[in-house]
């Protein structure tokens, strides 16, 4: 999952975006946006990195004071929970994932409405193998999910900017459990594109639904689409690294691989610690037959995240030539 933030893991994308962090204030600022984001995940980055600590010594209650505190720094709602218990989790620290994510259904205002808190809560107990506790959080996400959409997609009122765009925020976040933890594209596009409706110049929204187009759509209106709303979601915030390389991903679906290269080349170079940007640049470069330079963003991506799947296969896939020369990008322009 990526788009909405720099990846940690998992919903951590999504996350580490709608933390603190609503369409309102960052609309016309993506330079804000990208300088809160930056530091939200500092912040998390610390916060996991000390609890893991002080759990592994057996110090269980200063690891809960410590990520408790991050979550306050966050802004402490559903989401500073769910997107630092995603990343506790993914530390392979599930009790101190869960202890977390079960007080933040308990603290966080909007705790219980949360599909997000939930579904990460229901992850967390499975990774427990507390069976019975995942299957009724994920029941209550799903439900809660199923709600948002069903409450704000094409409802026929007129709304006021503010409203458009709360109800834009809380179909962000049941798109997210529906592709993150439901594993459902379709009704998560489905709630994107009727946030996207009530705030249809959002980059945020652009992005996200043309990025899913691109990497998950498998038709060339699909990837047409995508590159469409990542163009105009680039037009909107050019200097946006992560857009540009949803930009650069359709094109390459598309099949316009020299242009993708280059637009690709850019955005790896702003996100040196997102691992799908590197990803997407080495599948454009084995295209070119550059497996060295292929090679070397395959495994960047895997140091960045041991468990890339598609980088793996992508790896082994590359043919052996240990002395191919290096060609150097197409000038910019």
């Amino acid at each position: 999952m990526k788009r909405l933030g720099i990846v940690l893991v998992g919903v951590a994308a999504f996350a580490i975006f709608l933390v603190g962090c609503s369409l309102d204030g960052l609309r016309h600022n993506p330079a804000l946006q990208a300088a809160a984001r930056d530091q939200r995940q500092a912040v998390l980055r610390a916060a996991v990195a000390e609890a893991g600590r002080a759990d592994a010594g057996g110090r269980t209650g200063a690891a809960d004071s410590r990520l408790d505190e991050a979550v306050q720094a966050l802004g402490g709602g559903a989401n500073a929970y769910a997107t630092i218990g995603e990343s506790v989790r993914a530390q392979n620290r599930p009790a101190l994932a869960l202890r977390l994510l079960e007080r933040g259904l308990q603290k966080a205002p909007d705790g219980r409405d949360d599909p997000l808190l939930l579904g990460a809560l229901a992850r967390a107990a499975r990774q427990n193998g507390k069976t019975n506790r995942a299957a009724e959080a994920e029941r209550q996400a799903a439900a809660r999910a199923d709600a948002i959409l069903r409450a704000e997609a094409g409802v026929g009122v007129r709304r006021t900017s503010e409203e458009s765009e709360q109800a834009a925020n809380r179909l962000l976040v049941a798109g997210a459990y529906f592709h993150e933890y439901a594993k459902n594209t379709p009704q998560a596009l489905k709630a994107w594109r009727a946030a996207l409706a009530l705030v249809p110049d959002e980059p945020t929204l652009l992005n996200q639904v043309g990025y899913t187009l691109a990497d998950e759509g498998t038709t060339p209106a699909e990837w047409n689409e995508a590159l469409d709303l990542t163009r105009r979601a680039l037009a909107k915030a050019p200097n946006e690294a992560m857009i540009r390389d949803s930009y650069g991903w359709a094109l390459y679906r598309l099949g316009d691989t020299k242009a993708a290269r280059r637009i690709l080349r850019q955005a790896a170079d702003d996100l040196p610690d997102e691992p799908d940007a590197h990803y997407h640049l080495g599948v454009a470069l084995a295209k070119l037959g550059l497996s060295n330079e292929a090679r070397a963003e395959f495994t960047r991506t895997l140091r960045l995240r041991p468990d890339h799947e598609k980088a793996k296969t992508a790896l082994a896939g590359l043919p052996a030539v240990p002395n191919e020369p290096s060609v150097a990008p197409p000038p910019a322009g």
